[in-house]
């Protein structure tokens, strides 16, 4: 279909709309009021009618004031309207044209002139899309439709040229994508072995470990092409969308062989086939086979290398994961103290940030517990943000603690204003928690306290463990449950009433406590655990209930022994060090 075409079927259609909907405007503005029968004839009786027409069951008059008109449905009443007509001498006029033919005509011919518009332009759609469907193209289609069937990959190695060099902290994740780069450069080496590359490697991990990353630099390392796509990107309102982009995903990667395509957000495209027959679970499920083909019909030397990146390998569809398809399965963890040392070194590289002679980025490393990657690339801009806030030349370590703070814990709120009275309950509060976790040993020491609220919260006590920690038995555990419970303890020994303050230090009491007993099996009701706890890095650990009430009154029972237990050793402790307490407190 031409331009010209395009263009005069758009006119056409604006301006038929716009004489439709004036068409309406008019009719539904001359239509009188419909009213019932005892009104209207109260209306003759009073004389506020001059003009009166009969058309069937149907009777219409016109006010004398000129306001509009009336009208009401009469049949069994139809002799009392006409008495109370005849009893004010007024004229009955049968005039025919009452009924509105010609409106009527005209409003019929606009619906039918509306519907034959509308499948005219469905059947031009629908049309242009299977056209742009054979051969998996983009393209116009009507008034550009035909761009929704073109895949969404972006390449992106001419804009970002990535290296194994601005990977660090995971030595064994590098070792095996670097066997990808490997076949990339000379598949001949593999092929005399009888060895094949697997065909998908997927990469699982925390959101901001570096996943993305290293699908970048196997591509920068290898010379090839990267394309990069979500696996949302493949979904649309339009039925049969998301499999042709599919199928322009594999033209566009056959043309670029040897490539690397990388997905991001694999759950997206693959996730578990359910029973259901919804029209949007069937079309997520066409286009998932339509992958899974794709992947079958590539061919191990054709050079082209899938990637992906997930949170929740655990939702991902077993044909997608299965050997022959994403069949290596890479987990990337977050670095441990010494990897997170070797990524500061490579940020601060990359960004030339200046450093003073004395400081030790190992020293930085110990502050940075439990970051990733990109949490830690976002500290090393923070802390040039912080010199440059002090008009420092150089960046020095109280600026990569200061940074620390803002990410870990968030901004401080210092024009916050609190009554003395809230702040000396904040300052006895985190008290509480220094004194709980000092005094046992099984607990880190508390890092850093500070009253000055950050985030949301009115005061924080920072942990901070002397090495990485992978493993906690029960005293550990019991000694976080005791650490969150010294606040609010705190509060009930020297305040002598307790207050909202402790409601985030609540919910993670009772999180370590129901872990211990249904999770870890660290209570009296054997070792088994109990609920079925769903995987993925997304931080949220859900549960299915698979146990009787029964048995979960028996873990409501345990759970409140536990905490009530480590209440009484805390409550003890407060009791016994009351006159510490307040010296912590008077320092904050």
């Amino acid at each position: 279909m031409s331009r010209n075409v395009k263009i005069l079927l758009l006119i056409g259609g604006l301006v038929f709309a716009l004489v439709a909907v004036a068409t309406c405007i008019r009719l539904f503005h001359n239509q009188p009021q419909e009213i019932s029968t005892s009104e209207f004839i109260n209306l003759i009786e009073n004389g506020q009618l001059t003009k009166i027409h009969i058309d069937g069951d149907r009777i219409v008059g016109e006010r004398k004031d000129g306001s509009g008109g009336v009208t009401t449905t009469s049949s069994k009443t139809m002799p009392l309207v006409i008495a109370a007509i005849e009893g004010q001498n007024q004229t009955i006029d049968y005039d025919e044209e009452v009924s509105d033919n010609k409106g009527q005509w005209l409003s019929s011919m606009i619906n039918i002139l509306f519907l034959v518009m509308l499948v005219f332009i469905g059947y031009t759609i629908i049309r242009s899309f299977r056209a742009k469907a054979k051969d998996g193209g983009g393209g116009g289609g009507f008034f550009g439709t035909g761009n929704m069937t073109q895949d969404k990959a972006v390449r992106l190695d001419g804009q970002s040229k990535k290296t194994f060099a601005d990977i660090g902290g995971i030595d064994e994740v590098l070792e095996e994508v670097k066997e990808i780069v490997d076949f990339l450069r000379n598949p001949d080496r593999f092929r005399q072995r009888g060895a094949r590359m697997p065909k998908g490697c997927l990469l699982v991990g925390q959101p901001g470990v570096g996943k993305t990353l290293i699908g970048q630099a196997v591509a920068g390392e290898a010379g090839v092409p990267f394309f990069s796509v979500s696996g949302s990107e493949f979904d649309e309102m339009f039925v049969g969308v998301g499999s042709a982009r599919v199928r322009s995903l594999k033209k566009k990667l056959k043309e670029n062989a040897p490539c690397v395509c990388f997905i991001d957000e694999l759950e997206s495209l693959g996730r578990k086939r359910g029973v259901t027959h919804s029209g949007g679970q069937e079309e997520k499920q066409n286009t998932l086979n339509q992958f899974l083909q794709l992947m079958d019909g590539m061919d191990s030397d054709s050079g082209i290398v899938f990637m992906a990146a997930s949170n929740q390998p655990d939702v991902l569809d077993p044909a997608i994961t299965r050997a022959g398809r994403f069949d290596r399965h890479i987990h990337v963890p977050p670095p441990d103290v010494r990897g997170r040392e070797i990524i500061l070194g490579i940020h601060i590289r990359n960004n030339g940030v200046p450093l003073t002679e004395d400081l030790d980025l190992a020293e930085v490393a110990k502050i940075t517990y439990g970051m990733t990657g990109a949490d830690l690339e976002n500290l090393v801009n923070e802390a040039a943000l912080e010199a440059t806030r002090r008009n420092l030349d150089i960046v020095d370590f109280a600026c990569f603690s200061e940074a620390a703070d803002k990410v870990q814990l968030g901004l401080a709120r210092k024009s916050l204003i609190i009554t003395p009275e809230e702040k000396s309950i904040v300052c006895v509060h985190e008290s509480g928690h220094v004194l709980a976790s000092y005094n046992n040993p099984a607990h880190d020491l508390p890092q850093k306290v500070t009253c000055v609220p950050r985030g949301p919260g009115l005061g924080v006590t920072h942990f901070a463990p002397d090495s990485d920690r992978y493993l906690l038995n029960k005293e550990q555990l019991l000694a976080k449950i005791e650490s969150y419970l010294g606040g609010r303890v705190a509060e009930e020994v020297i305040i002598g009433q307790i207050t909202t303050g402790a409601s985030n230090d609540l919910e993670m009491v009772k999180a370590y406590a129901m872990a211990m007993v249904t999770k870890y099996a660290m209570g009296s009701l054997g070792q088994m655990s109990f609920g079925k706890h769903a995987g993925g890095y997304l931080g949220q650990d859900a549960v299915e209930r698979d146990y009787s009430e029964q048995t979960a009154q028996l873990i409501d029972e345990q759970v409140r022994k536990l905490v009530g237990d480590c209440y009484l050793r805390v409550r003890d402790l407060i009791d016994a060090q009351r006159e510490n307490l307040l010296l912590v407190a008077n320092a904050l």
